[in-house]
């Protein structure tokens, strides 16, 4: 956090300060929300994974989880990290990604919120997620099987 010092009233003005502090602030509570988000799981077989299910989550990230239960992330979710022309170190497909992933998105709300698209976004949706079925089918496939390159003469 910056420091007020007399010196630097004439340059930077308090309101300046406060903005830079808090900006940084949720900046860095994205970056830990991001990262306690990675060790929300139901492992439960070591006292590592013990000590994790009982610790307190922190208030945002336990808002973030809970809105996760009733509808599938939105930009908006992870907005209160970025203000001021700060970007989160983490876009929104990197929270989908990882809590996908985990189970913390409800794959109920997910059907629901499917359900809410228009018919010819549904027709797109649908379309997309049998292209990436497809090529995860061809990429379980093609890592079982070692291919040869062929040099180039």
């Amino acid at each position: 956090m910056y420091k007020r010092q007399q010196e630097c009233r004439a340059l930077i003005s308090d309101q300046q300060i406060d903005q830079f502090n808090q900006a940084n602030l949720r900046y860095w509570h994205g970056v830990r929300d991001f990262i306690r988000m990675h060790y929300d799981t139901p492992r439960r077989d070591t006292a590592f994974w013990r000590h994790l299910a009982d610790a307190p989550l922190p208030a945002s990230y336990a808002a973030l989880k809970a809105t996760w239960q009733t509808r599938v992330p939105v930009d908006r979710d992870i907005s209160a990290y970025q203000s001021a022309g700060w970007n989160g170190m983490f876009a929104l497909q990197n929270w989908v990604t990882v809590a996908g992933s985990l189970g913390l998105i409800s794959i109920d709300a997910a059907k629901r919120d499917l359900k809410s698209l228009s018919p010819e976004d549904q027709r797109r949706a649908a379309e997309f997620l049998d292209r990436a079925m497809h090529r995860e089918a061809e990429f379980k496939l093609g890592a079982s099987k070692p291919k040869r390159r062929s040099r180039a003469s």
